[in-house]
């Protein structure tokens, strides 16, 4: 590139932040800095960190003095860009200034001594803006061509300016044609001395601070009215006893981080604000997997915030057993997921003589198609309990919750037929080819044999297990100190060194045809899915007749046997 440069379109400039020696001459400063909507500069345009597409300059970039306004130095490169970085400033630019005449190095002295600050040149037509209300602009598209160094300095809220459409007092700054760099550097520095120019910075941003405060506090002044309003008008009513106890309210969301006290007051008033969490949109989605439906927030549902769900878990996963059994997991946001399987296993390796063929036997790769469905539960409130501020909601509706999800996942995970819901252990499992020696009274070879009908490729240590009735387990245990020997060879077993979950959605023993009374296997093979999260909507007239609110919940479960052969059910005839 040339030492003379050019200009062939207007050029629209933007003062940054002085720049500050950083040895060699190399200087240092911010070209470009950061602010906001709230607070943008006196032609209300501001950069953002986040939005703002800020190209260059790039390494080897000119700079400029004053761009190329100066009548002395004219259109001269006074140096190159060495690097651009953003930060949570601005954007901070390092060049290296030319020390070849007495006027370059006038430049760099005025640069240590703090007198010029960063300006940055981009071309008008390559500059985007995009509206953001009451007139103020984000600056969406910066891209620079030029960077100058300006004694005119320097100051964060100076605007985005035409350097061909400059005010005659911005033009009288600039250095005329009797001037010259040297000069400018020793009347800078006399300035200086007469104006703090930090001081000016400092009192002009302290400035615009009072006004937002000023701004945020009279917000917050009207909410606290309005507020006290509301509380009146509820204390009035309850006085006349048109409604019964007041309804709880969310008084400062900042303390409720978690959203539990304005879910709560959701469910009682109806009430929404922005700590509750609203549904995603595939959660309205089956497995039809037909076109999105309406979604949930539409009618007034939301998601159980995290604190009470992690509550919900918790009870959940002492009750449900696919919670306690090493089972596969997945989360989705979809409407169901795919999941590898060996559809046959891989053979051993085949004896080969000298020079003879390999033999082909890699395994058959099959996919699994795990399906959410969707389950739902209604649960009704009395208006007493949904009034009563000193009721323990959020502990009550937990628990049920729990219980319920537990219930339907231990139903669904070991009955499930797999047409139309999901695929239970039952239905998945291979049967047995020996049957119990009784129906009604299992023995300790009967489960010896069962374990043994599971290959070894499967037989995994903690990821096996049995699965039955809780009344079938004490039936079993009842024997298990002189049946079964090898009872304390594991931690805490059940039986063989195995533990034992139960489901009370398992067979009876002793029915006609109860095959899938008793269940061993390796539950690695077995995969639930599920979207995260439970929704509830409130629907507080369909009950209104017999004083109750209704809470309608759902959620998405669904599940498979990803391998049949790695989960054996106990054959009874």
């Amino acid at each position: 590139m040339p030492d003379e440069f050019e200009f062939t379109d207007d050029v629209l400039i933007f003062d940054g932040g002085a720049v500050k020696d950083l040895g060699g001459g190399k200087i240092g400063g911010y070209a470009l800095m950061y602010s906001t909507s709230i607070d943008p500069d006196l032609t209300k345009e501001f950069f953002s960190k986040s939005e703002s597409s800020i190209d260059g300059p790039h390494e080897n970039s000119p700079v400029f003095y004053i761009h190329g306004r100066d009548a002395k130095m004219g259109k001269r490169i006074i140096g190159r860009a060495l690097s651009a970085r953003a930060d949570d400033v601005g954007l901070w630019v390092e060049t290296q200034l030319n020390q070849r005449d007495e006027y370059e190095k006038a430049v760099l002295a005025m640069a240590k001594a703090g007198k010029l600050g960063y300006s940055t040149g981009a071309l008008s037509h390559m500059v985007d803006y995009e509206p953001r209300g009451d007139g103020v602009q984000l600056i969406k598209t910066w891209i620079v061509g030029e960077v100058s160094l300006t004694p005119t300095p320097a100051e964060p809220r100076l605007c985005v300016q035409s350097l061909k459409s400059l005010s005659a007092s911005e033009m009288a700054a600039l250095p005329n044609e009797e001037d010259d760099p040297i000069q400018t550097n020793k009347e800078i520095n006399h300035m200086a001395d007469e104006l703090d120019v930090k001081a000016v910075v400092a009192a002009a941003l302290a400035e615009r601070d009072a006004a937002v405060k000023a701004e945020t506090e009279k917000a917050l002044a009207l909410k606290a009215s309005e507020e006290v309003g509301y509380k009146k008008a509820i204390e009035e009513l309850t006085a006349k006893h048109l409604i019964k106890g007041a309804p709880s309210v969310v008084k400062d969301l900042s303390s409720d981080p978690d959203g539990v006290e304005a879910f709560k007051s959701w469910v009682r008033t109806g009430e929404v604000n922005g700590s509750l969490i609203a549904p995603p949109n595939s959660w309205s989605k089956g497995a039809e997997k037909t076109a999105f439906a309406i979604g949930a927030g539409a009618t007034g549902g939301f998601m159980v915030p995290d604190p009470m769900y992690n509550g919900i878990i918790a009870k959940r996963d002492i009750a449900s057993w696919v919670r306690q059994a090493p089972v596969q997991k997945f989360v989705t946001s979809s409407d169901h997921i795919i999941v590898p399987v060996e559809s046959t296993k891989a053979s051993t390796f085949t004896l080969t003589a000298e020079n003879a063929a390999y033999t082909e036997n890699e395994p058959t790769i099959a996919q699994v198609d795990l399906i959410l469905y969707k389950y739902t539960k209604s649960i009704l409130m009395s208006e007493e309990f949904v009034n009563d501020q000193a009721g323990n909601f959020d502990s009550w509706i937990t628990d049920v919750i729990a219980r319920s999800v537990a219930s339907t996942e231990n139903s669904i995970f070991t009955l499930g037929s797999g047409l139309g819901n999901p695929q239970g252990i039952r239905a998945g499992a291979t049967v047995s080819t020996t049957a119990f020696s009784s129906a009604t009274a299992p023995t300790a070879l009967d489960l010896h044999t069962l374990v043994g009908q599971l290959g070894a490729g499967y037989n995994q240590g903690q990821e096996c297990g049995f699965l039955m009735r809780s009344v079938t387990k004490w039936i079993l245990k009842s024997i298990a100190s002189l049946a079964f020997p090898f009872n304390a060879q594991a931690t805490s077993p059940d039986f063989l060194g195995y533990p034992c979950y139960v489901s009370d959605d398992c067979a009876l023993i002793g029915t006609t045809g109860g095959n899938g009374a008793v269940f061993f296997g390796n539950y690695n093979f077995y995969g639930i899915a599920e979207k995260p999260g439970i929704m509830i909507q409130r629907n507080p007239y369909l009950y209104m007749a017999t004083g109750q609110t209704a809470l309608f919940c759902n959620i998405f479960r669904g599940g498979a046997v990803l391998q049949a052969e790695a989960i054996i059910k106990n054959l009874n005839t």
